[in-house]
């Protein structure tokens, strides 16, 4: 609901931020090979959380026409489009002429909210969203429904497997109780290519493309690790540390340590997608 996403949108822009803009950013690559932006390109961010893909879109592309929607007001309240620099993309518009409006809907009735008949959008894109959502594919296809049916692009990227700040959790927790899992709090979600595949085939895109990507870790160290499991605010971790009935501090410790263990190996994992509708 909005009011879980309120609360998590300080810890979502200061910890997650950066590894969400690279696959933004190689998202919109895919999607820019299909059809450039523009600036008469009409461009929407579904699911913007704290703008990760509006602001790459921003610096990257010619784009003046941009909206950002997210089910919360409190995320879209930390977009804010940065003044041009002398290290902007030479493809970036010019900031006076962009506008970003900045609506809140719920993915699952977009069209309520932004009514094909009066508008369509030549890219839509959705970034590592579709996976919290309990029933994605009813999304995608109105994500398709407010993209332009003339060639229109649609851009999707899911987090893939494994998640590993549940996993660190689940592995720092059975150090002391070897019997602990965590709860799957989205046990239906989308993860996998395959996923992907299922969604563009739904609403018949052609041109599809879909890949892997790898970003870099988003936690400097582990105390930036731990201090984002003891402080809270995101939905899914807080899900994850309630789960645990055993001593928290005591957890806390253990996920330090199982986070130096395992830092070569760490990673966000996503899965892009882009196709015509």
């Amino acid at each position: 609901d909005s009011a879980g996403w309120d609360n998590a949108a300080g810890a979502w822009s200061s910890s997650l931020h950066r590894a969400t803009t690279l696959a933004a950013g190689r998202l919109i690559d895919l999607a820019e090979e299909l059809r450039p932006i523009t600036e008469a390109s009409r461009v929407i961010d579904v699911g913007a959380g704290t703008g990760a893909a509006t602001l790459a879109i921003a610096a990257k592309t010619c784009a003046t026409d941009m909206t950002a929607t997210d089910i919360s007001q409190s995320m879209l309240d930390n977009i804010h489009l940065p003044p041009p620099t002398t290290t902007s993309s030479h493809h970036a518009a010019p900031h006076s002429s962009r506008t970003l409006t900045r609506q809140t809907a719920d993915v699952h009735h977009l069209t309520k909210t932004f009514p094909p008949s009066k508008k369509t959008y030549t890219h839509t894109f959705s970034n590592l969203m579709l996976h919290v959502l309990s029933d994605p594919l009813t999304a995608v296809h109105q994500m398709h429904a407010i993209t332009d049916p003339a060639g229109g692009i649609l851009a999707l990227s899911l987090t893939g497997k494994p998640i590993w700040m549940y996993h660190l959790w689940q592995l720092a927790c059975q150090t002391l109780d070897p019997t602990f899992l965590v709860p799957d709090l989205f046990p239906t979600r989308w993860c996998t290519p395959q996923d992907l595949s299922h969604a563009f085939h739904a609403v018949h895109a052609t041109d599809v493309h879909i890949e892997t990507f790898d970003t870099e870790w988003p936690f400097a160290n582990s105390t930036d690790f731990v201090h984002w499991f003891r402080v809270g605010g995101h939905p899914g971790i807080d899900f994850a540390v309630q789960a645990w009935k055993g001593d928290r501090e005591m957890a806390l410790e253990a996920l330090g340590k199982v986070h130096d263990e395992m830092r070569h190996l760490l990673c966000l994992r996503t899965v892009l997608g882009v196709g015509r509708v």
